[in-house]
């Protein structure tokens, strides 16, 4: 211009009009939306019971083999604290577990859950005072002794072991790398816009990493109430081990809502509760040695693994 300077063109709206007009820019476009819809609507699995769709990008394989690794590694880091396939802990781990993922079938029909008759279930308990248990994909289960010691009885077990297997039914794990995929995607798209490393993550966070985990420990505690009640367990009892699992939380409950990646004790006894009519009426669908091993150790005078044996 008179003053020296060289403009360029404007980027913005018009740069989006002329695209607009671009038969090759459109048909791209036109071609990545199909090809996007497409992918998103044949990976879509719909969860049992819930009948929550959720996207997964994760192959069974691929989530299996990642499962094994991380087994393989945890087994190798606990070699020393795993205990023998006849230790009197691990036999009743094996017992009630087993007993569940039998009634698996009946319970969670249909094609949500037709990757269940390919996962190789494995119970491992590890001596540790930790009041926790954990699953990793492919259905591997493991058990801290000091849960076991917390609850002590087959209904109480059977609450957790199958809330555990309720994860594989869900596949949470593999939908779980599925968001991280578009988190971290998101993440990336905000750092354009705003150089805040740390404010961005934590947004992310709370705002829809923690949601989504917490989200996934209802669903499960949902599935797995359903199970134990099928495979002749009392579903009654498990609002009572989760209320007792939060009175070992810190007192912080209103922050930990938020902050934490499984929900208040209390929160889940509520769901529970509100669960507990339709689990019950899908209650024993074992068979008459089901219900009378069931009933049997309900009613048992003492646990079926005591302080000392965990000791042996």
């Amino acid at each position: 211009d008179s003053r020296g300077y060289t403009h360029f063109r404007k980027k913005g709206t018009a740069s989006f009009g002329a695209a607009l007009q671009d038969p090759r820019k459109l048909a791209f476009a036109g071609a990545t939306l199909a090809m996007g819809s497409a992918a998103y609507l044949y990976n879509l699995e719909t969860v049992p019971v819930t009948g929550r769709t959720h996207l997964i990008l994760l192959s069974k394989e691929s989530e299996t083999y990642y499962g094994e690794r991380a087994y393989a590694q945890l087994r190798e880091e606990h070699k020393s604290e795993i205990l023998s396939s006849y230790h009197p802990a691990v036999r009743k781990v094996e017992r009630i577990g087993r007993q569940l993922i039998q009634h698996l079938p009946e319970t969670f029909p249909g094609k949500g859950a037709a990757h269940l008759s390919e996962v190789e279930w494995e119970f491992t308990v590890i001596t540790s005072p930790q009041i926790n248990a954990f699953v990793l994909p492919g259905g591997k289960v493991c058990v801290f002794t000091g849960l076991m010691q917390m609850f002590p009885t087959d209904n109480e077990l059977a609450t957790v072991l199958g809330h555990e297997i309720a994860h594989v039914v869900a596949r949470h794990s593999a939908e779980k790398v599925t968001n991280e995929i578009f988190f971290t995607m998101l993440k990336i798209a905000l750092l354009v816009l705003i150089d805040f490393t740390s404010v961005i993550s934590a947004t992310v966070a709370i705002g829809l990493e923690l949601p989504f985990s917490r989200r996934c420990e209802h669903e499960a505690d949902l599935l797995g109430i359903q199970l134990m009640s099928a495979a002749c367990y009392d579903p009654r009892v498990a609002p009572g081990v989760y209320s007792k699992l939060g009175q070992a939380e810190n007192g912080q409950k209103e922050i930990s809502k938020y902050l934490s990646t499984h929900p208040t004790g209390d929160d889940r006894a509520e769901k529970l509760n509100e669960a507990l009519p339709s689990a019950l009426a899908s209650e024993y669908h074992g068979t008459l040695l089901d219900v009378f091993r069931s009933h049997a150790t309900q009613f048992a005078s003492k646990p079926t693994v005591t302080d000392d044996e965990f000791k042996n």
